[in-house]
């Protein structure tokens, strides 16, 4: 039996629907590295069960968005993470999983802060990205880009060079994730805030607004929805 938080997510030690915490980091990174530029694709398909992922954001941004979903279906996204792979230009670098390991570790060891709530209820334990319970090593992982203007061309360090359907292997990831449970029908509120750097002048800034209208049983939208 798995006992959710006070919030209404599982816990990092839990395996939500048969799958770790880790799997489930490798499974988000592959999606959103498998995006396009625009990034509007801020809510995934089914990926397994009654999974669907919530994008991040590359960089600094802060905004509010809106998704609808279908009752009975858990949400899992990043609070932050950062990733590392060979990609590069004009050709692959050849670093092993372990110096690609090393170097998202290196990246994630400016992290400073990590905040999510559900509905205003507060997710505990995120304090300290450091040492929150929730930091995850996502297990290695591969990805193919978009076909056509793909986020690692445009969006993750301009790398114009790289082909659409270009297949990237192995990739390593650090973060501070969130499973929720199947929220009730009905407007629900995910907010969520990472910071990388001091706290007072951070290099990046992440604060997303989800606002989540879980539809009815039946498939329409319940009626204080707009």
């Amino acid at each position: 039996v798995t006992v959710l938080t006070v919030a209404g997510n599982f816990p990092p030690t839990a395996t939500p629907y048969g799958v770790s915490y880790a799997d489930w980091a490798a499974k988000w990174w592959q999606w959103t590295l498998s995006q396009t530029t625009d990034q509007t694709n801020y809510l995934s398909d089914t990926i397994s069960g009654p999974v669907k992922f919530l994008a991040g954001a590359p960089g600094s941004v802060s905004e509010t968005r809106k998704v609808a979903i279908p009752a009975g279906t858990a949400l899992f996204f990043s609070v932050l993470s950062t990733w590392a792979d060979n990609s590069d230009c004009p050709t692959f670098d050849t670093n092993s999983f372990a110096q690609l390991q090393a170097a998202a570790d290196g990246n994630w060891s400016v992290a400073s802060e990590t905040v999510c709530t559900i509905d205003g209820v507060a997710v505990t334990n995120l304090d300290n990205p450091q040492t929150s319970g929730y930091f995850t090593k996502a297990t290695p992982f591969g990805y193919t880009t978009a076909l056509h203007d793909s986020v690692l061309q445009t969006v993750y360090g301009n790398l114009s060079c790289i082909a659409g359907g270009t297949a990237v292997s192995p990739a390593a990831a650090d973060g501070v994730y969130i499973m929720t449970a199947p929220l009730a029908p009905g407007i629900h509120t995910i907010h969520f805030i990472g910071i990388v750097g001091p706290t007072n002048a951070p290099y990046v800034h992440q604060d997303l607004t989800y606002q989540v209208t879980v539809l009815t049983t039946s498939g329409n939208y319940p009626p204080a929805a707009t």
